[in-house]
């Protein structure tokens, strides 16, 4: 491996890889173990952000297009605590973290139903997930989205037209964009983004369910202005960072359901039996135990030893429990209830 780094002073600037890079020096903290892996995670990321950015060249699309794809799509998170750990040079380790946050929810519940836990695993597991519900990632999202918004406003012409049109830029556009520029209509494109994204902020910000509705109505609202007053950025950006706080609430709902059959395998332990109904568990903090979706409890129920949790789900349509959300669901809206079963 010592070898492999050194190849690397071989290489022009330009041309180092430097995931690859990354990866070799991660792995002499890591003897033995074989690489491969954690490239074809890079090389499948790169391919997909490449994908996602492919008809354009500017920066405000592939910021866009990296958000989409590592934030949206694989739920690779800052984390304003410990960003500055050691661990979080080591990107082998970093993949592997986010692999077993991204399967926390599957293989926690899998472990519930194939495992009988101690008190002190169940308070282990109980601490690994506390505070996981954060949502501050969106506030660094904001700086980094408007910051790279706001310098599309100074390209050239043929520059902000391909940003605004995904790189599909005519020359019809082109002369429109220059013609906009001349009557001051990108300033005022500018100014309702940026009055746009701190109400954006504001609802993602807001408790739950209040920040989906917010965001609801912000992403018609804004759709329609965009529209009837040819807001080209606004109408083009704002609607897919609103869309990351539904992400965030699925996020905070899986979470919770996953937490309250921790609570409740606490419960079993301590009284031999479940409990009647989510009250009985009594949590130190109620609104751990409320349905993000709704604002109302999650719904509980059990027999015989075994029992069922369920979010109603970004569709906020109760259906019982009885359609399961696929866990990386595609749809925007995906239909259906989040629901874990635990059966002994």
């Amino acid at each position: 491996m010592i070898e492999s780094i050194a190849d690397l002073g071989l290489v022009e600037d330009e041309d180092i890889s430097l995931g690859n890079a990354a990866l070799r020096l991660a792995a002499l903290d890591h003897p033995g173990v074989d690489i491969a892996a954690s490239e074809a995670v890079i090389e499948r990321l790169a391919d997909e952000v490449a994908a996602a950015s492919a008809r354009t060249d500017t920066t405000v699309r592939r910021a866009a297009a990296l958000r989409t794809i590592l934030a949206d799509k694989h739920d690779y998170r800052g984390d304003s605590d410990t960003y500055d750990a050691d661990v979080n040079a080591d990107l082998i380790s970093v993949l592997v973290q986010q692999w077993l946050n991204l399967r926390a929810y599957d293989l926690s519940l899998w472990i519930l139903n194939h495992q009988k836990l101690s008190a002190l695993q169940l308070t282990t597991l109980q601490n690994i997930f506390h505070n996981r519900e954060s949502t501050n990632w969106i506030d660094r999202a904001v700086i980094g989205d408007r910051c790279s918004t706001l310098a599309s406003f100074d390209y050239s012409a043929d520059r902000f037209a391909d940003t605004i049109t995904d790189g599909r830029t005519q020359r019809s556009d082109v002369l429109a964009i220059r013609l906009f520029r001349l009557f001051g209509q990108l300033k005022k494109d500018e100014i309702t983004y940026l009055t746009r994204m701190d109400e954006a902020r504001e609802a993602a910000r807001l408790p739950f369910p209040e920040n989906l509705d917010r965001a609801n109505e912000l992403s018609i609202a804004i759709k329609n202005e965009a529209q009837s007053k040819m807001l080209f950025v606004t109408g083009s950006l704002l609607p897919g960072f609103l869309r990351s706080i539904s992400r965030n609430t699925q996020h905070a709902a899986r979470l919770r359901i996953l937490r309250a059959a921790l609570a409740i395998e606490q419960y079993r332990i301590q009284h031999g039996f479940l409990p009647q109904s989510l009250d009985d568990l009594k949590p130190d903090d109620a609104t751990s135990l409320l349905d993000p979706f709704s604002g109302v409890q999650l719904h509980y129920t059990g027999t015989n030893g075994s029992y069922t949790l369920y979010s109603i789900g970004p569709d906020q349509e109760d259906d019982g429990g009885k359609t399961s959300v696929p866990l990386y669901s595609k749809e925007e809206i995906p239909l259906g209830d989040f629901t874990a079963s635990v059966r002994r």
